[in-house]
């Protein structure tokens, strides 16, 4: 398990289109790798749980695709928010697998099914 400090990156109007998610009202967040229990159990301890994100990967197209999520996960269906995380710290790289370090897309939006319902509905009255 690895933990480093990472910076949110914004949209540059500062809209924020997380819905509330981890990213929207902070600058640094904790980025845990590694076995996820043991990464909750670490966050928990260090009290950092509503302020950590998990190294997630999935296989798309035969590549592995990685993304960061909050460890504490939110109620409904999970998707990307509009923000970034980064850091120039040398570990970051070779948690991605990588010899180069990107920005990951934070998956912090969380909307549940009424949610939704009722964006489209606002949507539709514009």
């Amino acid at each position: 398990m690895e933990r480093i400090l990472v910076t949110v990156y914004k949209p540059a109007d500062r809209r924020d289109c997380t819905n509330g998610g981890i990213t929207c009202n902070r600058m640094t967040l904790m980025l845990y790798s590694g076995n996820k229990e043991d990464c909750i159990a670490e966050a928990t301890k260090r009290n950092e749980l509503h302020e950590a994100l998990y190294l997630n990967k999935r296989i798309l197209w035969d590549e592995p695709h990685y993304f960061a999520e909050p460890l504490k996960k939110g109620e409904g269906i999970k998707m990307f928010g509009g923000n970034y995380v980064g850091t120039c710290d040398g570990r970051y790289a070779a948690m991605l697998g990588s010899r180069t370090s990107y920005l990951l897309p934070v998956h912090d939006r969380y909307e549940t099914q009424e949610e939704y319902d009722a964006m489209c509905r606002k949507e539709e009255q514009l």
